[in-house]
């Protein structure tokens, strides 16, 4: 498996959408709430991920809103948070807008057609400690979250705003087809090892597992998702022997596990935010890229997009 350095050139898909294509200037300083604090640390859009038509969904930290950006990048749709702070965000497979804020008050809110949001509460549906949530997910109409980096996720209610009524695990990531889990994690950090493994969703059936070697120590991996074309991502957070930090994608075959390509892409500067990339369905894992003149999203795809 060969690795490829920086970023790779962006597949005709990518740049295809203005919104997320190679290189464009999506969110300026002052814009959707972005800014710098006194110790030049920037601060704004915690996360982001994308609806069903391939819109990015961002959320505006300074704002307090989630925005929705069109196909030029400019707001499409804006929604008040209902709390002052939220990490991440995700949109139903109904287009509802799920928020977590693990900061501040512990919750999981669900945007109700009314325009009004119904509110998790964590603690409640047995999570000791918010902040360790690390992830969002939606599966069969049920909301989890992950807990201490790329553990098991935990159900804690559903789409309709309701906390769950019995503890239920999931082993890994659902694929965006549902029918298998994929998760991973460190082998050997020194030696830059990382496993992959996929199994059956309804029964928790091993599929394959495979073994990632990678020319770097890995500290810890940052993301494992799916997209549409059957393309599993891993971000592996690395590190050299001369100390400098990178970070690597590997896309494997979701039916198989074969490995399609391994590249490397920039670690961001000091940045408060939650997520800084995240798989787009229709492929391609887009980064957003934290710059003097603002934030700009940039596509890296998979070999043979």
């Amino acid at each position: 498996m060969a690795a490829r350095p920086l970023l790779a050139p962006p597949s005709s898909a990518a740049a295809a959408s203005p919104t997320l294509a190679w290189a464009s200037p999506t969110l300026a300083w002052g814009s959707q709430g972005l800014a710098r604090t006194f110790e030049e640390t920037p601060r704004g859009a915690s996360s982001f991920t994308f609806d069903a038509a391939g819109r990015a969904v961002v959320v505006d930290e300074l704002g307090h809103r989630v925005v929705v950006l069109d196909e030029s990048g400019k707001p499409a749709r804006a929604v008040a948070l209902p709390h002052p702070h939220a990490d991440e965000v995700l949109v139903s497979r109904g287009g509802q807008l799920v928020v977590l804020d693990r900061r501040d008050t512990g919750t999981v809110s669900v945007e109700r057609a009314d325009g009004g949001w119904s509110t998790i509460q964590l603690s409640g549906a047995g999570v000791d400690e918010p902040r360790a949530v690390s992830r969002l997910v939606e599966h069969e109409g049920g909301l989890y979250v992950q807990r201490d980096g790329n553990g098991p996720l935990l159900k804690v209610g559903d789409t309709s705003g309701r906390a769950a009524a019995e503890p239920a695990e999931l082993q890994g990531i659902p694929t965006r087809d549902g029918r298998f889990l994929v998760s991973a994690g460190v082998t050997d950090a020194e030696r830059g090892r990382v496993w992959v493994n996929l199994a059956r969703a309804a029964d928790a059936t091993h599929v394959w597992t495979r073994e990632l070697r990678l020319p770097v120590e890995v500290g810890a991996v940052g993301l494992v998702d799916t997209d549409d074309h059957g393309r599993v991502y891993v971000v592996s957070l690395g590190e050299t022997r001369e100390g400098v930090y990178s970070n690597w994608l590997t896309c494997l075959a979701q039916a198989d596990g074969k490995a399609i390509s391994t590249q490397s892409f920039p670690v961001q500067p000091r940045w408060e935010s939650f997520r800084d990339f995240e798989v787009r369905p229709s492929g391609g894992l887009v980064v957003a890229m934290r710059e003097p003149d603002g934030l700009r999203f940039v596509t890296v795809s998979c070999d043979g997009q």
